[in-house]
């Protein structure tokens, strides 16, 4: 996946989609994982990056977090890319 920015826009664009966050965690593996149920009945789940310190708690939420963002990003371009044409 390449480098998504999360802008402002996109973040508010996801932040209207949001229905519910939640959080849980693997402790064995050390993974992370955010769950995103959206409004459109579609669900996004995003993991903690691998170089997340796994001590901090709110850490690996945020980053969990921001990557399930990231995915929306891809969902808000193609929606750009749509309503554009």
């Amino acid at each position: 996946m390449t480098d998504t920015k999360l802008t402002p826009e996109i973040i508010d664009w996801a932040d209207e989609l949001i229905e519910k966050k939640e959080f849980q965690h693997f402790e064995k593996t050390g993974v992370t994982i955010c769950v995103l149920r959206m409004t459109d009945k579609k669900v996004v789940v995003g993991t903690n990056s691998r170089d997340t310190d796994s001590s901090d708690q709110e850490v690996r939420y945020q980053s969990a977090f921001e990557h399930a963002l990231k995915i929306i990003a891809f969902r808000y371009n193609d929606y750009q890319d749509e309503t554009a044409g």
